[in-house]
């Protein structure tokens, strides 16, 4: 927990802040993720140059702004007994204290297991709300509140912008004074991927950090991995030291899972506790700080495309579709798409998106699943995001799509002004995986290894797999070795339990788990089972609303 504040009749009675910063100006009370800010308040635009949120107290009103990348998410929840409203970053915290009249929100449910969150205002609660990023929360008399977004991110392209090479010059020297904001006087800890996004940022970092400074880490479940490999070389090439590798097994994610599930409320499988299980065990000292990449693959353009989409509705959307075949009742789809609904409301295809998918993607899916991740890091230590820059962000997504597509900035600077072989390095990101960069044989060789050991776990039940250098995790493997007796367990409850219907319980069971297809949903459900089913032993959950 970082944050929890409790308001009775419009004052603020108690506060308690942890690894976050607190400032007083003027009216306002300022929490932010940053240390020694130097602000002139302007209203709600103090989002402009620091992150987190202000609060503004007066005799008629309490007013809390977030800022537009959900930086220190917020959680509110109506104490009836107490007449008094609970404001808090943990939902865990909440719900310790009021889960005997919590009741579950289905519609919550299924957005965490096929979104990997919840979305808008909604948890897996009825009676907890989730303030969306750029939002405020007014409450006046008697406890009365309601939540509005102040911000739609209208960012319109920059015609003025002719030129991929000026760009990248601007970019650079934004990138520059961002990471010159680092306070010199922490020790950092970093997870350091195969990816373009984290040798970017360590490329960054040189002459604003001492190098003895960074403690660098890189995740996967044996040390042979590409990942591994070329994040060693990053490091090399830059003359850091090499990262220290961290194993990922079934124990590793078995010990902490129900702590880390508890940490979002549900929301967010345990299949992204890797960092959190790396940062539990690491030596953190009074002065550690973790540096986060999230946000990057928003601001850089990972869901930006070359063209921009014609006829852009939220009913032409990837996400809209994937909504409207899944096999569940049509009060949870509605449920869901009235939330999609809110989010569209918002949007224009004046932007200069290129689809509402990406929109989506960075209004939403970065600030209510990576920056709740980052903040369920703040558990253990301050964390500093770099990449979640409101300045950053709106120049970035004012540049034509036509150089700023699949993040091919990120390529350009590395090549103008890193001359350390930084983009010649192999790259195991998401975008190289799907795109044209990847290259024939690598194309051929990882699916074919892929398709070898889809085929392998079902026979061996998981026992044998060939080693696979282009994957970080075995996901898979796992699910097959440790938890598909607790997945079905699972399937039987929440089909009991009316979650899912029989269709869906019988497709669970009869369609075999092919290779990176349907694991993020199986995980969800099984974090789901894992985070509710004492509490359903025990009757606490007895109704379940759309």
């Amino acid at each position: 927990m970082t944050l929890y504040l409790t308001i009775e009749n419009k004052i603020i009675t108690s506060t308690i802040c942890q690894n976050l910063y607190k400032t007083e100006l003027n009216n306002y009370i300022i929490i932010s993720t940053q240390k020694n800010l130097d602000l002139k308040i302007d209203d709600r635009f103090f989002f402009h140059k620091c992150k987190g949120i202000v609060i503004e107290e007066s005799k008629d009103f309490v007013l809390i702004h977030n800022d537009p990348f959900n930086s220190i998410p917020l959680y509110v929840y109506q104490d009836r007994k107490s007449n008094s409203l609970i404001v808090s970053s943990s939902i865990k915290k909440i719900v310790d204290i009021y889960s005997s009249v919590l009741t579950i929100d289905i519609v919550g449910l299924w957005e965490a297991i096929v979104l990997g969150n919840c979305i808008n205002k909604r948890t897996i609660y009825n009676e907890i709300l989730s303030m969306p990023s750029a939002s405020f929360l007014n409450i006046s008399k008697e406890n009365v509140f309601e939540i509005e977004r102040y911000w739609d991110y209208s960012i319109m392209e920059d015609q003025n912008i002719a030129d991929s090479q000026s760009i990248t010059e601007t970019l650079y020297n934004k990138l520059d004074q961002v990471f010159n904001k680092l306070d010199k006087s922490c020790e950092y800890i970093m997870g350091l991927s195969g990816g373009l996004d984290s040798r970017i940022t360590l490329a960054m970092l040189q002459g604003k950090i001492r190098k003895e400074n960074l403690k660098l880490f890189t995740f996967g479940y044996d040390d042979r991995i590409y990942e591994y490999k070329y994040a060693s070389a990053v490091a090399k090439n830059l003359n850091y030291n090499v990262p220290e590798f961290y194993y990922l097994n079934h124990k590793i994610y078995s010990e902490f899972m129900n702590e880390f599930i508890a940490q979002s409320g549900g929301s967010i499988g345990f299949q992204h506790s890797h960092i959190y299980t790396y940062l539990s065990t690491a030596n953190i000292k009074s002065n550690s700080c973790f540096i986060s990449n999230y946000y990057s693959d928003a601001t850089f353009g990972y869901s930006a495309k070359y063209q921009k989409k014609i006829d852009d509705t939220l009913e032409n959307s990837d996400i809209y579709n994937k909504i409207i075949k899944l096999s569940i009742e049509s009060s949870i789809r509605n449920g869901i798409l009235n939330d999609l609904n809110e989010i569209a409301k918002m949007y224009s295809i004046e932007f200069n998106y290129s689809s509402f998918d990406e929109y989506f993607y960075v209004t939403e899916r970065n600030p209510k699943f990576h920056m709740v991740l980052s903040e369920i890091y703040r558990y253990f230590l301050p964390v500093e995001c770099p990449y979640a820059d409101f300045e950053l962000l709106t120049l970035m997504i004012s540049i034509p799509l036509k150089f700023r597509h699949d993040k091919i900035m990120v390529d350009q600077i590395l090549l103008k002004y890193f001359d350390q072989g930084l983009s010649n390095i192999g790259d195991v990101s998401s975008r190289n995986w799907n795109g044209v960069d990847m290259g024939v044989f690598k194309n051929y060789r990882f699916h074919m290894l892929n398709r070898i050991n889809s085929v392998l776990r079902v026979i061996t039940r998981g026992y044998i797999q060939i080693f696979n250098p282009f994957q970080t995790e075995v996901f898979e493997r796992i699910f097959f070795l440790n938890f598909k007796k607790d997945f079905f367990g699972a399937i039987n409850l929440f089909a009991n339990l009316k979650i899912i219907d029989k269709n869906l319980k019988k497709w669970y069971f009869k369609t075999p788990l092919r290779s990176g297809q349907g694991i993020s949903e199986r995980y969800q459900i099984l974090s789901l089972y894992f985070y509710l089913k004492d509490t359903i032993k025990h009757g606490f959950i007895k109704h379940m609303h759309t």
